[in-house]
């Protein structure tokens, strides 16, 4: 659906047999195509908030690590808001990406748990401008397995969601974390 330079699209992981017969009925993209789409296509930025990581050597060694790679060789500035436990795995499974001058990771602030997320929110917006927002985390289950969904946006969607955020760090909200 487009107006006004606005759009939305459906996104899903659909469930196991359901999937390639779903996504063609309903018009939808998959989930991980599309967090593959958005990262390539970022120019400047990519924010990204996802409680949950755990990185198995199919994804680790999938596009989409590709393409965040990739992304920091272009010199993209990538915030990645997470979990203390999601951005210890994170570290252990990408220490190159993770160290890169170009990386900021932030958590939301205080004593939480994987209870007492601070965030649940799964959201990634590349250049202000285009994004995901949807129930899916990068994990196995999240992008291949469990049935997800959520919607692409760009535009005032896109800008309002990225600005969200921001307006979340300047409040004290996240908090950075130390690589």
């Amino acid at each position: 659906m487009s107006n006004n330079g606005n759009t939305v699209q459906l996104v899903v992981t659909p469930p196991g047999p359901f999937g390639s017969t779903l996504i063609k009925r309903m018009r939808a993209r998959t989930t991980y195509g599309v967090l593959v789409e958005i990262v390539t296509q970022a120019n400047h930025s990519l924010f990204m908030s996802v409680p949950f990581i755990f990185m198995s050597s199919e994804i680790a060694a999938g596009p989409l690590v590709a393409a965040l790679n990739q992304a920091v060789e272009r010199s993209v500035r990538i915030e990645i808001v997470s979990t203390i436990e999601s951005i210890n795995n994170l570290k252990i499974a990408l220490p190159r990406l993770v160290a890169h001058h170009s990386v900021s990771l932030l958590r939301p602030k205080g004593e939480l748990t994987d209870s007492t997320l601070g965030s649940h929110a799964k959201v990634f917006i590349a250049d202000e401008d285009h994004g995901y927002i949807g129930s899916a985390n990068l994990t196995d289950f999240g992008l291949t397995n469990n049935l997800e969904m959520g919607v692409m946006v760009r535009g005032t969607i896109a800008r309002s969601a990225f600005g969200f955020w921001k307006e979340l760090e300047k409040l004290g909200f996240l908090e950075r974390v130390e690589k």
